[in-house]
């Protein structure tokens, strides 16, 4: 039986349409910051490459001001895909059912089922693979963390005080293998089993 959501998952299956255009300046302002990484951000979600040089001329700003505000073109896109991980581990937090182990199994489960088919990130992984792969699945990298994080939090809640110490340094073994393993499996065009590697994440995070 289909579980009944509280809530909607953020979008992630689609591309941004042609209905919803790239954000422009007006004429009169100069960019900012913000504006980079918004715009950044818009270009990835339509299935456009992010090119620097493009970015810039866009903004009417420098390549120099753009690595200046965004630094590399790999942290750039790190930084717009933890936005993405910080809203589904959200969502996940909220949505996750059961207790104890269940629960936390559970938020793991949903971030995979919900971003499997993010066609955003899967055009990324088709046109330039090696760095996409560095982002989605860096150990200790911004995504990692931020599900990490909320993973922590689940345990905290769901464990006893000295239980939750001792399974909380098995998180980032448990998010690594997680993500590599959904990442790796959909940049060769398989499908992960997100019920494989729940399994996996059993027995590395059992008591």
């Amino acid at each position: 039986m289909a579980r009944t959501r509280t809530r909607e998952p953020p979008v992630a299956d689609r591309l941004a349409s042609a209905r919803e255009p790239l954000p422009t300046l007006p004429a009169f302002r100069r960019a900012k910051p913000e504006d980079a990484m918004d715009l950044a951000r818009a270009t990835f979600l339509h299935g456009i490459r992010v090119d620097m040089g493009e970015l810039a001329r866009q903004l009417a700003i420098s390549r120099a001001t753009l690595y200046r505000w965004c630094g590399s073109r790999e942290l750039l896109h790190e930084r717009i895909l933890e936005q993405r991980a910080r809203e589904f581990s959200t969502w996940a937090y909220a949505e996750a059912e059961g207790e104890g182990e269940e629960r936390v199994l559970d938020v793991f489960r949903l971030i995979m089922q919900e971003t499997v088919g993010a066609q955003p990130v899967r055009r990324f992984l088709e046109r330039e693979p090696k760095l996409a792969l560095r982002v989605l699945t860096r150990e200790h990298g911004a995504l990692h963390e931020v599900v990490a994080q909320t993973i922590r939090e689940v345990i905290a809640e769901a464990y006893p005080p000295r239980t939750a110490r001792e399974l909380v340094d098995r998180v980032d073994d448990a998010v690594h293998v997680a993500s590599a393993l959904q990442w790796v499996t959909i940049a060769i065009d398989e499908a992960p089993d997100a019920e494989h590697i729940v399994e996996i994440l059993r027995r590395l995070l059992a008591t």
